[in-house]
């Protein structure tokens, strides 16, 4: 039995879903210490209670379905000293009272800071590092910036681990032996139930800033459900729905079709049931460019700057072609990536504490920040 400290990133809750399932295969063969930030904290702590602790997280200033970069830096370097501060304090509380042996983080910035103070192992597993720890992706000139700006952001969030558990629905080639892709995971509820051909196609938005959506589902000959938006009323052919876990996998189960902002996690829940897909990325967000990118390569649906009604009946054309595609795509488990996973745990239990070097760690750190510097005053 190891004692893990489990954390979370908080912005949007896909990294909090993928981590109760992480968590829940763990906690009867180990001890854990949880924490989470911003979204993933409440919706830990209503499912794993007092062992879930509170830290502090940033997170981005939306803006009409896009990052606002510019308040989002502002955001950032106002609240850097206090917050990290406090996150230094709370977090020091923790370990040393919990006293862990190895820390797994689902891109959770202070658990990866924290392992280089204390000499800790750790195991990053997150679907983020496929753009940073795997082989660059040929991209056009359009977004090689924001590629680039994102590559060196993961790695001030990321600057080391000991091993990489990337979840993906694409195969890149790991820059190093330490690095592992895996299907997506998938909550038991997802994997428990079998598609329905249904008529309506579900709608996800993962802010309610966008004021654009509804106006272009109107006047579409089909019937949509629309979460996102936080709001529980019928409009027409639209019927909006406050989220619920049980509500939301019932509809995606059941729905003909998908509109989503582009999170991993839902693209990845869709195609397990073979749904078609339409990515409306979040403006200036490149992970989930990247997401529609592949979303496109593969033929399992599309992905548009701008969501407009010619785009949407676009897509509905196309169903018919994207599911003679899906019908390919076989059915996946949490398997593979939860034996590696308990593998891995088992051989750092038994290596004892790995023993790190910090100086060296942090001139590497350095490094980055100074590249990451470097790109937004050139894009800015």
């Amino acid at each position: 039995m190891a004692r893990i400290w489990y954390s979370v990133q908080g912005e949007g809750l896909g990294h909090a879903i993928r981590s109760a399932v992480i968590i829940k295969h763990l906690l009867p063969k180990h001890q854990l210490l949880i924490t989470g930030c911003n979204q993933s904290f409440p919706f830990l702590r209503e499912k794993f209670g007092s062992a879930v602790r509170k830290i502090e997280g940033y997170s981005f200033v939306f803006e009409n379905n896009g990052i606002n970069i510019s308040q989002s830096l502002r955001r950032l370097l106002s609240a850097w000293p206090s917050l990290t501060g406090r996150n230094a304090t709370r977090v020091l509380s923790l370990v040393k009272s919990f006293q862990p042996d190895l820390v797994i983080s689902d891109f959770e910035p202070a658990s990866h800071y924290a392992t280089l103070f204390f000499n800790l192992p750790i195991i990053s597993l997150d679907n983020i590092g496929i753009l940073s720890e795997c082989e660059k992706i040929p991209i056009t000139s359009k977004y090689k910036i924001l590629y680039n700006v994102t590559r060196q952001a993961i790695k001030l969030f990321n600057p080391f681990s000991d091993y990489y558990l990337i979840p993906s629905i694409v195969s890149l080639k790991p820059r190093r032996k330490n690095v592992f892709l895996f299907p997506p995971v998938l909550r038991p509820e997802i994997l428990a139930s079998q598609a329905v051909a249904g008529r309506h196609i579900l709608v996800y938005q993962s802010t309610a800033t966008n004021q654009a959506l509804l106006p272009a589902l109107k006047n579409i000959s089909a019937h949509f459900l629309v979460y996102g938006l936080d709001q529980e009323r019928r409009e027409g052919n639209l019927v909006l729905r406050k989220f619920s876990e049980a509500n939301f996998i019932e509809d995606l189960r059941c729905a003909r079709a998908v509109i989503v902002s582009g999170g991993f996690t839902a693209i990845s829940e869709a195609l397990y049931y073979h749904k078609p897909i339409l990515a409306w990325p979040i403006k200036n967000h490149f992970e989930q460019i990247f997401n529609g990118l592949a979303l496109r390569q593969l033929g399992y649906g599309d992905w548009a700057e701008n969501l407009d009604q010619e785009t949407i009946r676009t897509f509905l054309a196309k169903i018919p072609i994207f599911e003679k595609k899906l019908a390919n795509l076989p059915l996946w488990d949490n398997s593979e990536l939860l034996t590696k996973l308990d593998f891995l745990i088992d051989k750092i239990a038994s290596d004892g504490k790995k023993r790190f070097r910090p100086a060296k760690i942090f001139s590497a750190v350095e490094k980055i920040k100074q590249e990451a510097k470097r790109i937004i005053i050139k894009t800015f």
